[in-house]
């Protein structure tokens, strides 16, 4: 709730200060608000989004994660995705301390953590 409320304060704010520019900007790039919701890790089916700004940080936190480097055009990474996360619900319900992530290999900002 506090990430929802925090997310429509920014917008609210966004647009004032849209309003006061000359030419359109997009309210994400006036607050660098897309830089700050990019660093924080979402969830999708249990398994954790990870990308160059929450990775180092992500993986530092947790004694054991698994990352799947994947692409969405991938037929074998399309047929993994749904065993990916129940195994992801899997651990959750077994109180293992592993988490397991993803990185979406084939775009383009995370191109940086495959070549670690």
């Amino acid at each position: 709730m506090f990430w929802l409320t925090s997310l429509l304060l920014l917008s609210c704010i966004g647009k004032q200060i849209a309003a006061t520019d000359e030419g359109e900007k997009d309210v994400l790039d006036i607050l660098g608000a897309e830089e700050a919701v990019a660093g924080e890790v979402t969830e999708e089916g249990g398994v954790y989004v990870l990308n160059p700004l929450n990775f180092d940080t992500f993986i530092e936190s947790h004694d054991t994660v698994m990352v799947e480097f994947y692409a969405p055009w991938c037929g074998h990474c399309k047929q993994l995705a749904p065993e990916y996360e129940a195994a992801a619900g899997d651990l959750k319900a077994a109180d293992v301390a592993g988490v397991l992530a993803k990185v979406d290999a084939d775009a383009t900002e995370n191109l940086e953590i495959g070549s670690e």
